[in-house]
């Protein structure tokens, strides 16, 4: 993530490290204190390219509702990656995620507690993310 962040935006290797390090995020083994430095260096590689921000965007915002709570995790964490490249909070109206949470946190049952989790990671990591300037 150190390496890509040095980079020029045009390099396409920008693509294949994105790539690489979204992998590894969501990958179910990886600890949590990984999958946050990774969310970290997603945020410079996602920066100038807008079009990746909207496909990551749906990849990590369908995480959230995975049955895996490493997933969930990771689906949160780069969901607030996104937000931050997007430009902060004026992204989460844009990327729909604000709408993805509220539905999630309206399921009920023991079925849908996952769900509910996965919202309720994300809220926990866009208020990390992005500071001040997130307010539920």
């Amino acid at each position: 993530g150190g390496l890509a962040r040095n980079l020029d935006p045009e390099n396409p290797k920008r693509a294949s490290f994105r790539l690489r390090l979204m992998r590894r995020l969501q990958k179910h083994t990886t600890p949590p204190i990984v999958q946050a430095a990774l969310a970290d260096s997603l945020v410079p590689l996602f920066e100038p390219d807008e079009e990746a921000i909207a496909e990551a965007s749906k990849t990590f915002l369908v995480a959230l509702r995975d049955v895996q709570e490493p997933l969930r995790r990771a689906g949160a964490l780069g969901t607030a990656a996104v937000v931050a490249a997007y430009g902060g909070a004026s992204g989460l109206k844009k990327l729909g995620v604000m709408d993805v949470i509220k539905e999630a946190m309206a399921t009920e049952g023991k079925a849908n507690a996952g769900r509910r989790q996965g919202a309720l990671f994300c809220i926990a990591a866009l208020a990390e993310r992005l500071g001040r300037a997130f307010e539920p």
